[in-house]
């Protein structure tokens, strides 16, 4: 394992080291969402929201 990780108390690897609060904030407002790092999207297509609408209307 390298020494930048450690097993925590239910086995899980984490690790050592964690951002602070504030750098977490920073990534996710300065990079995550502005460089497309997830399928989240500031607006999406007409047919995309259809068919999301769709499904949901298919839902018990």
């Amino acid at each position: 394992m390298p020494d930048s990780l450690r097993r925590n108390e239910f086995g899980l690897c984490e690790t050592k080291v964690k951002p602070t609060p504030a750098e977490l904030r920073n990534y996710y407002a300065q990079r995550y969402y502005q460089e497309n790092l997830t399928t989240y999207q500031p607006k999406y297509p007409t047919e995309e929201l259809e068919h999301i609408k769709g499904k949901l209307r298919l839902r018990p």
